[in-house]
């Protein structure tokens, strides 16, 4: 059993032709779209123009609005809405409605008598109310002091490790923990928000790595398979992220295009040969990233205090830019095919959207602390023990395509 969430349009909207998950800018509609995000596991929205569409269709920009429409008109627009809606709803399936009166009026009569189980937290509340409530379940005055915290714990990091290391120079010969959490930084994805403060550089991608029991991975052998050899290849079949930025890159250049891209865990030599200049291409974009790193040495396995740490960072970072879109135009990550990287504005899939846990700066202050050497890191888990236990619903997935233990790549 599976909750879908109706989200309603807003009259707010960018210039541009826009995926609709981007497209809409009210504040009512990013918080919507954020509790729709951490609430249901399939997300729609209800358009006047459109009827009903998926948060990656692209459309432009429009002016309608069913309060002008005939009764005749409105009719006919949710009997739109409900065909299109049964082809996405089992049996089973909860609705999560998050529109007003004269969205839902027009399709909900016909979703009660099929039997669906209907929720509806704003039900019967004013514009003001509405707003109010989400930001309620949203947690939103936690989340904003979460988010602001966080940065300022990564500009001490950023200093302390002296802007961080540029991939493409990072080598195994270099100074790496053994175990540890990673955080890249673009250099295009700059931020003039105070909250990003001297670091100047946004969050695009958190990662770690010995998360499964008995994992012998190393917090380089990680970096490594994302940053490629040294001769400018790589392998995306042993690097989920690789693999992300190099869809992103053939569908924003479509000459570097190949339909063998992600096809499978494994590939023959003439396959890999054909997909080089691709691969090289990732190597590029990725070489440019910077990385700051903290060392986590407690024992592998998905309570470690790794798992937590990037649990809750990819859940805050996430969660605020539904918010708050703090993505340049220009990103690489507006081209991905999965539509939860744009909106997230990070390189993620699993974990994003999550409520962060009520202890997470204060366990990431600790490793922060150590990697200034006030303290030493700990070498067992800190974290509440009730974390995992509660951590919610599944993820996407995605680690589920490669090995917990990657391909190291020798320099």
């Amino acid at each position: 059993m599976s909750t879908v969430a109706l989200i309603s349009c807003a009259k707010s909207k960018k210039a541009a032709a826009s995926a609709a998950g981007s497209l809409y800018t009210s504040s009512l509609f990013r918080k919507s779209l954020l509790y729709a995000l951490t609430t249901s596991d399939a997300q729609y929205i209800l358009s006047a123009k459109h009827g009903l569409l998926r948060l990656d269709e692209v459309i432009e920009p429009y002016e309608q609005t069913l309060k002008s429409m005939s009764k005749a008109t409105k009719s006919a627009w949710g009997n739109l809405v409900i065909e299109k809606l049964k082809a996405a709803l089992g049996k089973s399936d909860s609705i999560l409605i998050l529109a007003g009166a004269d969205y839902q009026g027009p399709v909900i009569s016909a979703l009660r008598s099929s039997g669906h189980r209907i929720i509806d937290p704003l039900q019967n509340l004013s514009l003001g109310q509405r707003l109010r409530r989400l930001r309620e379940l949203n947690s939103e005055q936690e989340l904003e002091g979460c988010y602001q915290e966080f940065y300022k714990l990564m500009n001490k990091l950023f200093v302390a490790q002296g802007g961080g290391r540029v991939l493409s120079e990072s080598t195994g010969q270099l100074l790496w923990p053994r175990r540890g959490i990673y955080f890249f930084l673009e250099p295009t994805e700059r931020s003039a928000e105070w909250s990003v403060g001297k670091m100047g550089f946004r969050v695009t991608r958190i990662g770690t790595h010995a998360v499964s029991k008995n994992s012998k991975t190393t917090l380089w052998d990680r970096l490594s398979t994302h940053r490629g050899n040294l001769y400018g290849g790589g392998s995306h079949r042993s690097s989920i992220f690789r693999l992300h930025v190099g869809s992103a890159l053939a569908k924003r250049n479509p000459e570097l295009a190949k339909t063998s891209w992600a096809a499978g865990s494994v590939a023959p030599a003439n396959v890999r040969k054909s997909e080089e200049t691709l691969e090289r291409n990732v190597s590029a974009y990725l070489g440019a990233t910077r990385v700051l790193w903290l060392d986590v040495p407690d024992d592998p396995g998905p309570t470690s205090d790794r798992a937590y740490l990037e649990r809750n960072s990819i859940g805050t970072l996430s969660r605020y830019c539904i918010l708050h879109p703090m993505i340049s135009a220009s990103w690489l990550g507006t081209y991905s095919r999965n539509q939860k990287i744009a909106l997230s504005g990070l390189w993620n899939l699993d974990h994003l959207f999550r409520k962060p846990h009520r202890c997470f700066i204060d366990i990431l202050a600790v490793y922060i602390d150590a990697a200034l050497g006030r303290n030493a890191a700990p070498m067992r888990a800190i974290a509440p023990k009730e974390w995992y236990a509660a951590s919610g619903r599944t993820d996407s997935g995605q680690l589920s395509l490669f090995s917990n233990d990657s391909i190291k790549v020798t320099d």
